[in-house]
């Protein structure tokens, strides 16, 4: 039988205790990463600041469950895409019934970005809008973080022909509108 792992500072190591993780030293190494994650699906800092909390209060209640603590910065990534999604499908419920602004996105853009640079990229976060979670999310996954679409189907519980016709559409909407211009 395996020895529980223990996390303790940055590293884990065996012992022989229930397996325990330091939630505030998985907030510091692993929050920049959910932050970063989050905010590029959601495009608006004060909902990704939200959304942050609430990982890091499910990781509290669930990360001792994990059976390797390798995975925990996986897991951290899939709670928060799974948390963006329930977001956003929520966000869009609520534009459509006419109770949510459209989402501003002029700070999408990093502030070395040209304001052409950042018109184009609200642009885009707007045409995002337009389509449903799951689709925003594997568009942004794959063209922004560069994930596989193993990764991308494992998030989001989908085939991978699937995924790969929610990018393509995406991508195809995103073409056109930019070859208009």
């Amino acid at each position: 039988m395996a020895t529980p792992l223990r996390i303790v500072g940055n590293l884990y190591r065996e012992d022989d205790s229930v397996q325990q993780f330091d939630i505030d030293e998985l907030f510091r190494q692993y929050s920049g990463l959910v932050a970063s994650l989050t905010y590029r699906i959601l495009g608006n800092m004060q909902d990704t600041e939200d959304i942050v909390q609430e990982v890091f209060i499910d990781a509290q209640k669930g990360v001792c469950r994990l059976r390797d603590a390798a995975a925990v910065k996986s897991w951290l990534a899939t709670v928060a895409v799974r948390k963006s999604k329930r977001y956003l499908t929520r966000r869009r419920l609520l534009r459509v019934v006419g109770l949510d602004a459209a989402a501003q996105y002029h700070e999408v853009a990093d502030r070395s970005a040209s304001p052409e640079q950042r018109s184009q990229l609200a642009s885009i976060y707007r045409m995002l809008d337009r389509f449903s979670a799951d689709k925003r999310i594997a568009w942004v996954l794959r063209n922004v973080e560069g994930e596989s679409m193993n990764q991308i189907t494992t998030v989001l519980k989908c085939s991978r022909a699937t995924a790969h016709r929610w990018i393509a559409e995406v991508q195809g909407v995103i073409e056109e509108e930019f070859s208009d211009e």
